[in-house]
């Protein structure tokens, strides 16, 4: 079973410095006087990722990865086939399940720009959320009626550029919210090149983890690893938390899962060289742990 180290470029964002991080995580848009800080930051993460054992990254989505100078650096890994995903944006005001008409198109539209941008990394899988927490669950069938619909343009889109999407399972009353939902949700899409990301963090409760992967089966096509407490999202480095990893990558293994570990997970490091060497080392202990030699 190929299972390679993946690590989404969220794990990375609390090292940059404060007026990156905020641009980073979405928080704010790039300006003129931060582009310098971001492109070295960009430069500094590459050169990482490049001298690390990371077989893949998942691009976490930013207005900045639109900068042909932090493009530039990215194409460095591009070039060896480092990049397979990205994250597409969401949030309220680009909610792909919203009852707006005009929300949910500023949420179609975000998602092909990041599509664009993924297909010119090399990357091939595309990372949506299905629709932010209704206010109510009389209001779920009518959010999971639009989401569909969303998603369904953008993977006519992004068909055409070879990519698949990921539907990633979230919590609560958000849209997709166990395996059953996102099942039923593919099945409203028909489209050949949807899948789904299975974030264990918005698995609730905790013992619902194994059997989401057996139900999901072929139609999982990536993760989002990080541990929690089985109550709420914590992001976790694996192993401070609840989960049997142990029993979760047999489970992989059973249903022939050969997508990437996608670390999605924060935790304290003194520098990008010693975050990707805690990752490594993470990695190595959860494959030896199933009793898997990854050389």
């Amino acid at each position: 079973m190929k299972m390679p180290l993946g690590v989404s470029t969220w794990c990375f964002n609390d090292l940059a410095p404060r007026q990156v991080r905020v641009i980073l995580d979405g928080g704010e848009q790039s300006s003129p006087e931060g582009l310098p800080y971001v492109r070295t930051y960009f430069r500094e993460l590459v050169d990482v990722v490049h001298n690390s054992s990371i077989q893949t990254l998942e691009l976490w989505y930013s207005d900045v990865l639109g900068d042909e100078n932090v493009a530039a650096s990215i194409n460095r890994l591009s070039e060896h086939g480092k990049i397979s995903s990205m994250h597409a944006p969401f949030g309220p005001v680009r909610d792909l399940g919203s009852l707006d008409d005009d929300v949910r198109r500023r949420g179609i539209e975000g998602c092909k720009w990041a599509a664009n941008l993924l297909n010119r990394f090399g990357g091939k899988t595309l990372v949506v959320h299905g629709g932010s927490a209704a206010k109510d669950a009389a209001q779920k069938p009518e959010r999971i009626k639009y989401s569909a619909q969303s998603i369904a343009e953008i993977a006519d889109f992004c068909e055409g550029l070879n990519i698949d999407v990921a539907v990633e399972m979230l919590a609560n009353l958000a849209v997709g919210s166990s395996a059953s939902e996102l099942l039923n949700i593919l099945q409203m899409i028909n489209r050949p090149n949807v899948g789904v990301c299975l974030d264990v963090n918005h698995v609730l409760p905790a013992d619902e983890i194994i059997p989401s992967v057996y139900a999901l089966g072929k139609k999982l096509i990536t993760l989002h690893i990080s541990d929690y407490d089985g109550k709420e999202e914590k992001h976790w480095l694996p192993g401070m938390g609840i989960i049997d990893w142990k029993t979760f990558i047999k489970a992989l293994h059973e249903i022939g899962y050969a997508g990437p570990f996608m670390y999605e997970t924060r935790f304290k490091a003194a520098s990008l060289c010693e975050a990707a060497s805690v990752l490594e080392e993470n990695y190595k202990m959860l494959m030896a742990s199933a009793g898997l030699n990854i050389g």
